[in-house]
């Protein structure tokens, strides 16, 4: 990952705090990955993630980066779909843990993706070297999203597409009542986005996709469109939320870099 440092060789408080949200994601990453492939409501997570994403990929093959990939969910689901996937992620937890999937796909014979290291606001890859660009639940935990929005459209060849799933997390602020399943106990997640943390972060508390759309806007892309995601509530009900948690509407947000 590429440091962000001041004029004295010290990190800055914008890399301290990335520092936290990488550390955070490695300590969550192998309960984040069984949740994802092995809980009660990963078979309908699944279904209606391909679904969602098959509806707004291109026809296959394409060559497609997965930003801020995680345990890789996004990126087996695109090779799944007949595409040409890399997963790129800051995390070394999440990484470990999408390679290791790959690797089981790989000896069953089924397509999966290659990984890399990366940061989401600075992509380590030349110009125009993607059809599509993805994310999933990324853009509210970016430090700059408009920068990483930017590196993204860099990086897709002219008319390229970018599909980010997101929502509103937290349009009520993150309750202190909120357990995860970590490596650093139930209450990392409010320990690491704790109010400070919350301030720096754009996109974490809005209330609705205005300011989404305003960050493609702002990044320079065209033909932004929201299109809500149905069914979530669904799984909800059927499979429950973790405490602390609450139903969350989704939107798949396309772009396109200026052709």
């Amino acid at each position: 990952m590429n440091d962000v440092v001041d004029q004295a060789g010290a990190p800055t408080a914008q890399q301290s705090a990335q520092d936290m949200i990488n550390t955070y994601w490695t300590h969550r990453a192998h309960a984040y990955h069984e949740n994802q492939t092995a809980s009660e409501r990963a078979p309908y997570d699944i279904a209606l993630w391909t679904r969602e994403f098959g509806r707004h990929l291109p026809t296959a093959p394409q060559r497609v980066i997965d930003v801020g990939c995680g345990p890789g969910f996004v990126s087996h689901i695109c090779a799944s779909l007949g595409h040409d996937v890399t997963g790129i992620d800051a995390s070394p937890g999440m990484l470990a843990e999408a390679r290791a999937e790959a690797d089981q796909h790989a000896a069953e014979g089924r397509p999966c993706p290659s990984f890399m290291r990366g940061n989401a606001m600075s992509v380590s890859l030349g110009d125009a070297v993607a059809d599509v660009v993805t994310s999933r639940y990324l853009l509210w935990t970016l430090l700059d999203p408009v920068q990483a929005l930017r590196e993204w459209l860099r990086i897709l060849r002219p008319g390229g597409l970018l599909i980010c799933a997101d929502g509103n997390h937290f349009p009520e602020g993150i309750g202190a009542e909120l357990t995860v399943d970590s490596e650093g106990g139930p209450d990392e997640f409010t320990r690491v986005y704790n109010p400070l943390l919350q301030r720096q972060l754009p996109l974490a508390l809005e209330q609705s996709t205005d300011a989404y759309v305003r960050a493609f806007e702002e990044a320079g892309a065209v033909d932004i469109q929201i299109h809500p995601v149905d069914g979530v509530k669904e799984i909800d009900e059927r499979c429950g939320l973790p405490a602390g948690h609450q139903h969350v509407q989704y939107y798949m947000i396309t772009a396109r870099k200026p052709g």
